[in-house]
Order: structure tokens, then sequence, then C-alpha cells
């Protein structure tokens, strides 16, 4: 019998969840991944050696091991070859070129709310080939402490980077390396240089910022840029700065307290969309 509690599973029909499962015997991997279900669920464990990632593998559903940390490289190796949807949301490191290809394959969303490690290679593999898929974004929120050329290839993709919260010009440099079709948001960013925001603005795809509060200079520096750009959260704005934004061609979204009466109803009169209201 391979699991004699009955209280380690909870899953019916075509999934099967065994979350209290923290650590699994190459035996009883081999047994799991004859499941025919649709998706298996193992997202209590909290380690997986390489004979057991490999025989997972095998598994021809959607495999859930979102509660893993970190994989040795012949795991990380082993589950790449994973042929089904693959989670790993708990990844805090992910250095295998190949399992950031299988997991960029993946018709899900992709969130890392806790990865801080990775290479220019898995962040290029992660996010080039999601780009025209339903789910495209990856989202990010871990302290990345990146490379250029980590931001650089991070940048060409549709990424969402919650853990940034401050910029410096050179990292700003990387993330303006885009092309039209890329999507960068930065929900958490809480400050922003002009330095550092003339370079931003050099993108060409989409560009969303979580900014609260902008300077004259900032703003008026953003908006001399080709980005197309959104300030979802801006709610402080000098009058010079906030002119220059709205007077961008590019679709720009602001809050609406930050528009006048008379500029809504004009809005809502002509449908002109050079800016947006929320």
């Amino acid at each position: 019998m391979l699991f004699r509690s009955q209280t380690l599973v909870n899953g019916s029909g075509n999934d099967l969840q065994l979350g209290a499962v923290e650590t699994l015997s190459v035996t009883a991997a081999k047994a799991l991944a004859n499941y025919r279900g649709y998706q298996l669920s193992l997202d209590g464990l909290k380690t997986l050696s390489a004979d057991a990632a490999t025989a997972l593998a095998a598994y021809r559903g959607r495999l859930s091991l979102t509660g893993l940390k970190r994989l040795s490289p012949e795991a990380e190796a082993a589950l790449a070859k994973h042929e089904g949807e693959l989670a790993l949301e708990g990844l805090t490191s992910l250095e295998s070129v190949e399992l950031a290809t299988t997991l960029g394959k993946s018709s899900s969303a992709l969130n890392f709310p806790d990865l801080s490690n990775m290479t220019p290679e898995t962040a290029r593999a992660l996010v080039t080939q999601r780009r025209y898929g339903f789910y495209p974004f990856v989202w990010i929120g871990g302290p990345l402490q990146s490379s250029p050329e980590i931001l650089s290839a991070l940048a060409k993709g549709y990424v969402s980077l919650s853990g940034i919260q401050s910029l410096d010009e050179s990292s700003a440099v990387a993330l303006a390396e885009d092309d039209a079709e890329s999507q960068l948001l930065l929900p958490s960013l809480e400050s922003l240089s002009p330095a550092a925001a003339a370079q931003l603005a050099n993108r060409r795809g989409g560009l969303t910022l979580g900014l609260k509060t902008l300077s004259n200079e900032a703003a008026t520096a953003l908006a001399a840029g080709t980005a197309r750009l959104r300030l979802p959260a801006l709610t402080t704005c000098p009058p010079a700065g906030l002119r220059a934004l709205k007077a961008m061609p590019a679709l720009l979204v602001v809050p609406p307290a930050l528009h006048t009466p008379l500029e809504r109803f004009l809005w809502c009169l002509t449908g002109r969309a050079a800016y947006v209201v929320l």
C-alpha cells in the first residue's frame, strides 16, 4: 500500500492532491507516475531527489510541486523532461535552461513569488516562448538581485517584477532593451530618478509603473520617450509634469483623480485616447 493514512489524500476524479507528503521515495514516485488523472499535486514536498524527479517526470498530466524551494541540477534536468504542465511556483532559484524552457512552454500563468536567483540564459528561456500564449505574463516577486544581462533578457518578454522597489540608471538601461511586443510591469516601484526615467522611456513596448508620486523632472523624462506608459497608481505629480504626461501621444493610464472635470467630460464626449480614465 503506497500511503497508509487516507488523510494524506485529498482529491478525486482527475485531481489527486497529496499535500501532506513532504518526502517521496523513488518507489512511490514511480507508482504515482502511473496516475492517469489530469493533475497530480505534491505541493507539500520539501525535497526531491534526482531519481524521484526522473520517475515523476514520466507522469503525463499537470504536475504541481509548488512547495519546492530549490532543486539540484540533476533534479532540474530530470523535471525538464516532463511533457505536461509543470508548476514550480515556490522556486527561489532557477539555473537550468532546459527547465526554464519547459516552464516557459506552459499555457498557464507563471508566478514565482520568491524567485531571486537566475541566469541570463534561464531568464531568456523563461520569457521568450510565452509572448503569444493565452497567459503570456511571468510574475516574479522575489527580491531580484539582477545583473544588467538578466534584466535585459526579462525586458524582452511579458514580465512583472514586483520585487523591484527602486531602480538605478544602469538597471533602467537594461530594462529599456526591449522590442515593440514586450510588456514590463514594475508594480512595487516606489521612486524613480529623472535619469532612470529617461532610460525607461526609451522602451518601445508597454511599461506599467506602480509609482504613487513623480517629480516634474521624472514625469517630463517619461513623457519625452516612446514607451507605451501606464501609471495606474499615480496620485501626486506637479502640474508641469502632469501636463507633459497628458500630452503623450502613446497610450497613458492615469487615475481619475488627476484629471480635471473638463478633461473627463471631453474624453467622454470625443473618445480621445491620448489618456484613458480608469
